[in-house]
């Protein structure tokens, strides 16, 4: 964790050395954000059987600051810290994240960035370096792995420390009125600090990721939108071994995945009172090697948000996906049935404003995760209730 938070400070110093001061003659806007609570968890570490609960902290920090050097352009940096810090013997299942992103915005055809101009064409430029220290379970025990290693059992309870570093570019193009067509590209490299190379039975999860995006956008009218997109996303990891038809690895061929997705959403607000949208979606995964892990999902998601006067307002997001896979097995086992999984996710958010700048917030989480493998099925509920301050 100390060498990617290192890498971290050591880009925010290099970005913001090279960020012009406001006086030199840009505007600029400050916007600092921080939220503190208390939250429980009845399943820390998402087990069928051994189920552990207990207290935990929820923080998150963020400040960014934008830069407007003319009307048609800005840049903002922005600096983030989030996670859960639990109490007690379950202080292992901490999550942390800490993170630089900074993006760039320019209009190439029309005027004022405030204000969307028909016809108007803007470039985003994106970046992000994060850092991310978490803890990883065996499900079917509720403790920590450790297999044997050429110096003695090695502990995988840092097995998903990792940095990652992003980069994207989109062009959005409004034209004609009421139509807004958007494509974008990004590059992710994920490295994972503990490989645990000297351990034969444990491989490496590095990847690349490259994602296209084609979005469509089409407002019906002053409170309905209708959107469509595509998604086209290729991972490809440095060392995990792919498996062939029986389940079993290959050495010597690295895993890949290829992912479409098509996705539709309509929505409509009432304003001042309350929104509603809907979203569909349909995704195939393509193993490119032998097709082990191919599988087909679709989903559906369901948002309703609703105010109460100046100071309350709720909002309710519903997921449900179902993957079917082609030849995956459960525990790769061929006399066991197909995986075949169900997963429903509920998040519930209530906001109260005491003033402005202070806010009294209660989050919501619960997973419903439903798969063919008894040991990846659990129920888990996350309830939070804290203050939120903005500057």
């Amino acid at each position: 964790m100390k060498h990617g938070l290192a890498a971290v400070l050591i880009i925010a110093f290099f970005v913001s050395a090279l960020i012009p001061d406001p006086a030199a003659g840009s505007s600029a806007g400050k916007g600092l954000r921080g939220s503190l609570g208390m939250g429980y968890d009845d399943n820390i570490f998402r087990e069928a059987g051994n189920i552990d609960s207990g207290w935990f902290l929820p923080y998150s920090f963020r400040f960014r600051q934008t830069y407007r050097f003319s009307p048609s352009d800005r840049l903002r940096p922005k600096i983030h810290a989030s996670g859960r810090k639990y109490s007690g013997t379950n202080s292992r299942g901490d999550d942390a994240r800490f993170g630089l992103s900074v993006s760039y915005t320019r209009r190439l055809v029309g005027t004022d960035l405030k204000h969307v101009r028909v016809p108007s064409l803007d470039l985003d430029l994106s970046g992000e370096a994060l850092a991310r220290q978490t803890t990883y379970y065996s499900r079917s025990s509720g403790e920590e792995v450790a297999v044997p290693g050429d110096n003695g059992p090695v502990s995988l309870s840092d097995r998903y420390d990792a940095d990652s570093y992003q980069g994207a570019a989109a062009l959005k193009f409004h034209w004609p009125r009421g139509w807004r067509w958007a494509i974008s590209a990004s590059a992710k490299r994920k490295d994972y600090r503990n490989d645990f190379t000297d351990v034969p039975s444990i491989d490496p999860l590095d990847y690349d990721n490259h994602k296209w995006i084609f979005r469509l956008e089409r407002r019906l009218d002053k409170l309905t939108r209708l959107e469509g997109s595509y998604t086209y996303s290729a991972t490809d990891y440095d060392a995990w071994t792919a498996r062939d038809f029986d389940g079993n690895k290959v050495p010597g061929t690295s895993q890949q995945f290829r992912y479409k997705t098509f996705s539709g959403r309509l929505s409509r607000s009432f304003p001042q009172v309350a929104a509603i949208g809907l979203e569909l979606y349909s995704r195939k995964r393509t193993d490119p090697f032998l097709g082990y892990y191919n599988y087909d999902e679709w989903g559906i998601r369901v948002d309703l948000s609703a105010s109460v006067g100046e100071r309350l307002d709720a909002s309710l997001r519903l997921r449900y996906s179902h993957r079917d896979y082609e030849r995956a097995r459960v525990g790769f086992n061929l006399l066991k049935a197909l995986r075949n999984d169900y997963d429903r996710l509920l998040v519930v958010d209530v906001n109260y404003a005491l003033k402005p700048g202070r806010t009294l917030f209660a989050h919501l989480v619960h997973d419903n995760i439903d798969e063919q493998n008894p040991l990846y099925t659990y129920d888990r509920t996350r309830s939070s209730l804290g203050l939120r301050l903005e500057f």
